[in-house]
């Protein structure tokens, strides 16, 4: 999604396409491995998209640690994807 969608949604939605992601992630992440991480890598995409958001600037650490944690899993240092989903 380009920056200029993206930033016409509101957080409340882009959070939900956000979290749309991880919730695919949790579903395959014991089933296909390709498929799990190109669901983490859309939504360290749309998480990224989010830094270059206005509204999200008040709020930049937020998105910041998600995507942290996101990248975490990503990278197998933890495999916490279903708590990172139930926390959003």
């Amino acid at each position: 999604m380009n920056l200029e969608r993206w930033c016409q949604l509101s957080k409340r939605e882009q959070l939900l396409n956000i979290k749309s992601e991880l919730f695919r992630a949790v579903n395959w992440q014991y089933k296909d491995t390709d498929i799990f991480q190109g669901c983490l890598t859309r939504a360290l995409d749309l998480i990224g998209t989010s830094f270059n958001d206005p509204k999200w600037h008040d709020d930049l650490i937020q998105i910041i640690v998600l995507y942290e944690e996101v990248a975490k899993v990503y990278i197998n240092q933890t495999q916490n994807i279903k708590s990172i989903y139930n926390a959003i």
